[in-house]
Order: structure tokens, then C-alpha cells, then sequence
């Protein structure tokens, strides 16, 4: 646990999600002395993320904690873009990476990712996906309280109904808006190492920039929750059945 008086808060991510913010975290973590916090660390402990960082009722010193506790020295992506702004004025010092990509190939890795899971026909409303609940109901408790921030709302609605790109320039304006110019690094990462390396004032790393391939790896994730619905749901017809056939067939 890092030293709350020695804590420092390096980066504050406002980048959408599909902008390369896997990529982005790994970077991070490589040039950073700590970890970056990213939707894949969340999804280990929902509650603690939404009890203590995107309460509306959660105290700042509960909110600053949650990052010291765990080393965070930096957070991208989604559920944390939610509440920049409240970072901003915890931690005054952070500078800000906007992770920036073509609107159209946002759009394309949003729909075949981001609104397979929380858009309007989602794979939970196919049966049995919904079954993944039964082993992981914190999960459902976070789609369900992201789902009910407005920004998320309009930004599924946004892709799916044909605004996307409407919805993707505004928000990159706003962040513009929000953030001083001089604290603020616009960043491709097909841009490498360079500009990140500038901004953090630090050497560049003799490696290749990280590149994940963020699509297959959410979806595999996606996949491994319907095997998982489906084991659930053959548990609860198929041992059953067995069962009474087996009892059966020794009785007669």
C-alpha cells in the first residue's frame, strides 16, 4: 500500500472506451511507479469500485483511498472517465490523456464489443446468458449502475441509433473544454511511445509500444461468460434429470 503522504496521482484518463485504452494501461504501468486502473481491474471487485469511487454519496477521502490502497497511480477507460472530473479536483496535479482514434473504426470496435454487452439487445437478454448472474451478481450490479449514468445512455444510444460520431466529437470537445491546454496530451497510439514519453517527461522504454488487440480479448471474455451460462444451465436441468434416470434405473 502506497504511503498516502508520499501518493501521487500521475494520470487522469478521458479517453472513451475502444481508444486503445488496454494499451494505454500497459504503457502506463511500464513508465509509471505504480498500476494503472482499467474496466479489466474493476471487474475483480465491482462493489469495492462502486462503493468507494462512483457513489455520488462517497466521501473524497474514501474515493482518494480506493487509489492508494492499491497503488493506482493512473486511471483510463470506463467506469473512471465517468468521474474525471471529480478526479480533477482530488488530484490537482494529474495531467490528462485524451486517447483519441477515427470515428468510424470507434464506432465499428463499439458495436462489436461494448453494446454486445450493454446495449439495447445485449447477449444478457438471450437465454441462458443471464444465468452468469447466478455466479457473478456483482457483475450484473455494475452493468446496472453504469448503465444508469447518462453519458452511457447516450453513448450506447448514440452508436446504435447512428450518432456515434455526433456523440464522439462532442465528447472530445468537452474534455477540451474541461481541461487545461497545457496538461492535456491528445494521443493516438499509433503515435508510440514518443508523445506519452514527452508528456511524463521520461526516457523512452527500448520495446516495442504495447499493442493489444482489445476486441478479441473482450470478446473471448464475452464467450467465456455464455460457456459459462450454459454449464449453469445444464447443472440445473441436466444433473436433475440424470439423477432421476439413475435412481430410477437402480430401482427397477
Amino acid at each position: 500500500m502506497a504511503d498516502k503522504n508520499d501518493f501521487k496521482f500521475y494520470i487522469i484518463g478521458t479517453g472513451l472506451p475502444r481508444t486503445g485504452t488496454s494499451s494505454v494501461k500497459i504503457a502506463l504501468e511500464k513508465l509509471l511507479p505504480g498500476r494503472c486502473q482499467h474496466m479489466i481491474d474493476v471487474l475483480q471487485s465491482p462493489d469495492n469500485y462502486i462503493n468507494n469511487v462512483l457513489l455520488e454519496n462517497t466521501s473524497d477521502e474514501s474515493f482518494k483511498d480506493y487509489f492508494i490502497k492499491q497503488n493506482f497511480v493512473a486511471a483510463v477507460d470506463i467506469p473512471f472517465i465517468l468521474v474525471y472530473k471529480r478526479a480533477m479536483k482530488l488530484f490537482p496535479n494529474a495531467k490528462f490523456v485524451l486517447t483519441v482514434r477515427s470515428e468510424k473504426t470507434w464506432i465499428k470496435s463499439m458495436i462489436k464489443t461494448v453494446c454486445v454487452e450493454y446495449g439495447k439487445n445485449n447477449m444478457y437478454n438471450k437465454f441462458p446468458n443471464y444465468l452468469f448472474f447466478w455466479f457473478y451478481p456483482q457483475r450484473k450490479r455494475l452493468i446496472q449502475y453504469l448503465k444508469s449514468f447518462t453519458v452511457v445512455q447516450n453513448m450506447i444510444q448514440s452508436v446504435e441509433g447512428g450518432n456515434g460520431v455526433e456523440f464522439y466529437n462532442e465528447w472530445v470537445d468537452d474534455i477540451k473544454a474541461s481541461v487545461p491546454e497545457d496538461r492535456l496530451l491528445i494521443f493516438n497510439v499509433k503515435q508510440g511511445w514518443g508523445p506519452l514519453c514527452e508528456f511524463l517527461h521520461v526516457p523512452i522504454p527500448d520495446e516495442p509500444f504495447p499493442k493489444t488487440d482489445g476486441s478479441k480479448e473482450f470478446n473471448a471474455r464475452l464467450r467465456k461468460q455464455k460457456m459459462i451460462s450454459w454449464f449453469t444451465l445444464f447443472v440445473i436441468t441436466g444433473v436433475p434429470i440424470a439423477t432421476a434416470t439413475a435412481i430410477g434405473f437402480y430401482l427397477k
